[in-house]
């Protein structure tokens, strides 16, 4: 078992999705956390993630956003 540790914020949108659909905090998180995981499991295996690292290393406040980059990247292909 893994201990994960939640900011307050998180902590309250856990409490009130478990409230509102009957389970626990933990499946609440449990199934988030799943459902996170399944979509690295989707990225290719083609994928250079060491690139993809440098990018983040060297994103550039000026306008070299990487993150306008990664979308662009899902949009036109992983190619």
């Amino acid at each position: 078992m893994l201990m994960v540790s939640l900011n307050t914020d998180v902590t309250e949108k856990v409490n009130i999705v478990s409230k509102l659909t009957d389970r626990t905090p933990e499946e609440v998180v449990n199934d988030t956390l799943w459902i996170q995981f399944q979509k690295v499991e989707d990225i290719p295996d083609e994928i250079d993630y060491d690139k993809i690292w440098g990018m983040l290393d060297h994103d550039k406040p000026e306008g070299d956003d990487v993150l306008d980059d990664l979308v662009r990247l899902g949009e036109e292909g992983w190619d």
